[in-house]
């Protein structure tokens, strides 16, 4: 007698039937179906439960006190229909207040974690001690992250860890301990491959100083591409690192100045004289030579320079302040230069320029406002909302455009900017149309953002929104909303 097929075998003999169509298989579909039935409940079932004589490692002590009853019931709720952004929210505020997952939760939290393409940290942080033991038994619970403090062994698993473990592991220390991740990295460059070397150069990206800039710097050279594409965003967040120097040298002659003198005011005219050939050194510093689609050769060289340069040379060659820069520059240029300050910005973090260059690219194009996303937490809280102000009034955008442009904004929001966003809601409630398809996205992150003390007043003003439509169409919105109201409601008791 034959030993039957493990069920996953079993399965991946019925597959190559159901892809060629059943029409052309030997066996009827009834047949196909009740073997692929049994296979799958064996699987289920466990066809043979694999036995082990050893022990399992004890579950260490964790003296860290759970959530209430009301914040446990609160996240098994969360677990029911699970959102990220509200489970990011819970544990965030559970951690806040040192507080851990209840443990007859864990499981389940640890199972829909381990399955998200981004593993929230602080997610796997609130699931403590007990946490970290039930991953270390589970393959498929067992996703490296970021830890909150070096691990004894940390020279060990950088030896024999995976390549995921490893990456994990240079986070935790790049976060802790600078200097040490560098020295790990060097430890074993020469023989890691081209994909762990690029990896390990975005995760020097974190805190990364001029004690980098050597490595980095001689990484421009490695035989591997993308290493030298990564090597450079790394260098150019560096203030002072070569590459930085060497774009900024050349972005002194693509920048042109020119002093207007007039009888009532003087000011300045600023130009971009393009390069007219590429120079082959500039690949090394990481510069594309071919421009993508629609994009002229000489502006995308002068994009990519101006982008690595230090923003003082605008300020320096003009003796202007960053407004004044923007301000100053001619309107045939404009786009160009604001395209490659927006990304100098994004790229070094500047909160001088952040928000100059914000208020520019949402006067000039509101629809742009998800280009300056990352600006974002760059920006004072009143800043921000001024901005946000600007972008609910502004005439060229349409409700459902407004909407998403404010879901890009993090939260909490303050109880003023919430009242903001009512105001403009309500407005639109009585308009005889609403595209509810096109709110619906949007408003689900809104709703994560608002502030909890305009609950009452959202729900009014969703319902007379949605009014031409049924009940379902807002039950998703509104149940979130008192959700997150309770969690915060909870977590402040």
């Amino acid at each position: 007698m034959s030993t039957p097929a493990a069920p996953t075998q079993a399965l991946q003999q019925l597959a190559p039937a159901v892809l060629i169509g059943l029409s052309r298989s030997s066996e009827s579909p009834a047949t196909v179906l009740s073997r692929a039935a049994r296979a799958s409940a064996r699987s289920r079932a466990g066809l043979k439960p694999a036995t082990s004589s050893a022990t399992l490692p004890p579950c260490p002590i964790d003296p860290t006190p759970t959530v209430s009853t009301n914040a446990a019931a609160i996240l098994d709720r969360l677990l029911n229909d699970p959102d990220f952004g509200l489970l990011e929210e819970w544990a965030t505020l559970a951690q806040r207040r040192n507080l851990r997952v209840h443990d007859r939760a864990i499981p389940d939290l640890m199972h829909w974690w381990a399955r998200q393409p981004q593993r929230s940290e602080v997610v796997f942080a609130v699931m403590g001690e007990r946490g970290k033991w039930l991953a270390s038994l589970n393959p498929d619970w067992r996703k490296p992250v970021a830890l909150s403090e070096i691990p004894a062994n940390a020279d060990d698993l950088w030896q024999t860890g995976t390549p995921a473990e490893r990456g994990a592991l240079l986070t935790t220390i790049r976060r802790h301990d600078t200097p040490r991740a560098l020295t790990l990295v060097q430890a074993t460059w020469a023989t890691d491959g081209a994909d762990e070397r690029r990896r390990f150069v975005e995760a020097l990206l974190v805190n990364a100083t001029m004690a980098d800039e050597p490595f980095l710097e001689a990484a421009l050279d490695d035989r591997s591409k993308v290493v030298r594409r990564s090597a450079a965003s790394a260098l150019l967040t560096i203030p002072g690192s070569r590459l930085r120097q060497r774009l900024t040298a050349l972005a002194r002659c693509i920048i042109k100045v020119e002093k207007k003198r007039g009888l009532l005011k003087r000011g300045v005219k600023i130009t971009l004289d393009r390069p007219k050939e590429f120079d082959k050194p500039w690949e090394r510093d990481g510069l594309e030579e071919g421009p993508p689609g629609g994009k002229g050769k000489r502006t995308w060289w002068a994009g990519q320079i101006l982008s690595g340069a230090d923003l003082s040379v605008w300020t320096e060659l003009t003796g202007l302040d960053p407004e004044g820069v923007l301000d100053s520059i001619e309107e045939d240029d404009a786009g160009d230069a604001i395209n490659a300050i927006l990304q100098a910005v994004t790229l070094t973090r500047s909160r001088e320029w952040a928000g100059p260059i914000a208020k520019t690219v949402i006067a000039n194009s509101p629809k742009r406002v998800f280009e300056i996303t990352p600006l974002w937490e760059l920006l004072s809280a009143p800043d921000r909302e001024q901005l946000v102000t600007g972008i609910i009034t502004a005439p060229k955008l349409v409700l459902h455009e407004v909407l998403s442009a404010l879901s890009t904004v993090p939260g909490p929001w303050s109880a003023e900017l919430s009242a903001a966003v009512l105001r403009l809601l309500t407005k639109h409630a009585g308009s005889k149309k609403t595209d509810a398809w096109l709110l619906m996205h949007p408003l689900e992150t809104i709703v994560g953002c608002i502030s909890t003390d305009s609950v009452d007043a959202m729900e009014q003003t969703l319902t007379a929104l949605f009014s031409a439509e049924s009940d379902n169409t807002i039950q998703k919105i509104t149940d979130k909303l008192r959700l997150r109201a309770d969690m915060h409601k909870e977590f402040k008791a």
